[in-house]
């Protein structure tokens, strides 16, 4: 637990959560959950660059695509590790994977001239309307770590 969260207590005592015992007013979660969606949106957004870029490095023979893919993968995971901190990981994965993938298909679409068929399109939109339905279902779910 990082010290600039503990709760002043004596060391023999444990600490205890109850369901009223939150660290942060209300205002402050909200607040970190809306900054946590931008970093999942630049997660997002990163991933689906980098993964173009992969394709266009042709199996890391560019250079400039290759340090592109990196950079953009790397970005990725560090944003995602970032949301991390307020958002279940099955609703940020969700959110993650239904975005990631319809985004990758609309660019796919357009640079690569890669259009999918009607059973794809499909598959997608199930995906994406899972994903959003998590979020609803359990928007009353929170990390322990955005408890404390």
């Amino acid at each position: 637990m990082d010290a600039s969260l503990a709760e002043k207590r004596p060391h023999d005592q444990p600490l205890q959560r109850t369901a009223y015992s939150r660290r942060w007013p209300a205002r402050q979660i909200k607040k970190e959950e809306n900054i946590s969606y931008l970093y999942l949106a630049i997660a997002i957004i990163s991933e689906v660059i980098a993964t173009n870029a992969l394709k266009v490095s042709e199996e890391f023979t560019k250079l400039a695509p290759s340090i592109i893919v990196v950079i953009g993968y790397v970005s990725a995971f560090y944003f995602l590790s970032l949301v991390l901190k307020t958002i279940p990981v099955g609703i940020t994965y969700a959110l993650w994977a239904g975005a990631g993938i319809a985004l990758m298909a609309i660019v796919a679409a357009i640079v690569f001239k890669q259009t999918p068929d009607l059973p794809a399109i499909i598959g997608m939109v199930l995906i994406v309307s899972g994903g959003r339905s998590n979020k609803h279902l359990f928007k009353n779910c929170r990390t322990l770590e955005s408890n404390l």
